[in-house]
């Protein structure tokens, strides 16, 4: 002890210099050393200079940049933590019965056999991988944490953190745990990408939703931090570090503060706060002591570094928010899925057509996936059924957006879609011959109000018409 608290006073520096050269010039078969080694720091050795460097450097790479939550300003780094979830294995969740659910945890430091003075040494650990939401039902981890066999059984977990110094939050609200549903593609390559895209069992719309590099590369030096799960422990926040190696094409290496509960941990660009990677490799994270363990210590410039897959690897699969999609030629069936498939990613219907082609009724529509008021969409509706809806709804503040006439077996139906929205006035008809179309139209012209949308469509050898006017406002 007393070597180590004479080691205390010398810069970390030079004792990592002095380890190099121990290790570049080893004992000779006189027991010296080379001259090149520090004169003052021969008496020592390598496991009390290593032991004084800990006490210097404390953890993986240089100084311990990891921070609990409630340690961070508000601020774009606090923002970034919202979109962070923890994974647990459903068998580890049990639900009270009151809206909530208890993590089952253990103590970090019991689990690990660590050593006394190791940080978080009794934090409670649970969790086995991070992730971060890129999409209102999508989750991205790494392609080791999560595949198609194991999915159903994970759950997605936000808010698992420190509430302070010595009280973890391990009671979750329910509306706060999903479960996996699907995976949308996945990769685990040994030296190279590793991710997995999870669709949720629902939408979350209480967290927000990373932006993300979708083409390019992070800068060479780039300052960078991780937020996630390290060793299972609640939310750690890491900065400090910087992209180390940029060469390959699938990931980048950076001196990250990470453990192994971190894969999937976002790796989010310290300037911009876009997600560059994902964490998904690393040295070991204990090496022994004894007959206990503490944390590797690696110099800032020293060790291999933390691979982080590059979230241009899976970006082609996420949506970009304001996109569009449309569809044609879907059975009723096969629309009504879709439609609910794109609606619980954020994309709202603007236009439905439908139609018939050998008496079977047929859909093609366009969605956009955008924010904007309350909407309805019906389809395959017959004439009084339109009515009774549209009565319905325009008594509960929605207007007629965009109407669909057409025939299946010389019955007329109807696809339709509402917005629940202020506007000027409006008028909407439907099942009109083409002269009562025209009256309609002249009437409504003389009225000031103009022609929005319109189809035509036939019921046998009749031609008929649904039309929607808004009124001009001056």
């Amino acid at each position: 002890m007393d070597n180590i608290k004479k080691l205390e006073l010398v810069p970390a520096e030079d004792l990592l210099k002095e380890l190099k050269l121990r290790t570049k010039h080893p004992i000779k078969d006189d027991g010296t050393r080379s001259p090149e080694s520090n004169p003052t720091l021969r008496e020592f050795d390598e496991v009390s200079i290593a032991r004084a460097l800990k006490a210097n450097q404390k953890v993986i790479y240089g100084t311990d940049d990891r921070l609990d939550i409630f340690d961070l300003s508000p601020g774009p780094n606090l923002d970034d933590v919202d979109s962070v979830v923890a994974l647990f294995n459903r068998s580890d969740i049990i639900d009270n019965g009151n809206g909530t659910s208890t993590l089952q945890t253990r103590n970090f430091g019991t689990a690990q056999n660590l050593c006394p003075g190791e940080r978080f040494r009794e934090q409670p650990i649970g969790a086995f991988c991070s992730g971060f939401l890129v999409a209102p039902d999508v989750i991205a981890t790494a392609g080791h944490c999560v595949n198609t066999s194991n999915a159903a059984n994970v759950c997605f977990v936000f808010g698992f953190r420190m509430q302070n110094a010595t009280t973890a939050t391990t009671t979750i609200e329910n509306k706060d745990i999903y479960r996996g549903a699907s995976v949308i593609g996945r990769q685990e390559v040994s030296n190279g990408p590793d991710w997995a895209l999870v669709r949720l069992d629902r939408p979350v719309n209480n967290h927000r939703v990373v932006k993300f590099r979708r083409a390019g590369t992070i800068p060479n030096g780039q300052a960078v931090h991780v937020i996630g799960h390290p060793v299972g422990l609640p939310t750690k926040f890491a900065g400090g570090a910087t992209v180390r190696e940029n060469q390959s094409n699938a990931f980048f290496i950076a001196n990250l503060d990470t453990y192994g509960g971190n894969s999937g941990s976002p790796v989010f660009n310290s300037t911009t706060h876009e997600v560059e990677g994902i964490l998904v490799r690393g040295e070991a994270d204990f090496v022994a002591q004894g007959t206990c363990n503490i944390s590797l210590v690696c110099p800032t410039t020293g060790c291999r570094g933390e691979d982080c897959t590059r979230t241009t690897e899976f970006a082609p699969l996420v949506r970009v928010p304001g996109s569009w999609e449309a569809r044609h030629g879907l059975t009723s069936a096969q629309y009504q899925q879709v439609f609910n498939e794109l609606a619980g990613q954020g994309f709202r219907l603007t236009n439905v057509s439908g139609y018939a082609v050998g008496g079977q009724d047929l859909y093609a529509a366009i969605w956009e996936q955008r924010e904007g008021p309350a909407w309805q969409a019906r389809h395959g509706l017959t004439s009084a059924q339109y009515q009774q809806v549209f009565n319905e709804l325009a008594g509960q503040g929605f207007r007629l957006t965009n109407v669909s006439g057409y025939a299946v077996g010389g019955q007329d139906l109807y696809a339709a879609i509402w917005e629940q929205r202020e506007g000027p006035a409006w008028q909407a008809r439907h099942g009109l011959t083409s002269t009562q179309y025209q009256q309609a139209f002249d009437e409504l012209a003389r009225q000031g109000f103009r022609l929005t949308d319109v189809s035509g469509y036939a019921v046998g050898n009749q031609d008929l018409y649904a039309a929607l006017w808004e009124k001009i406002e001056n």
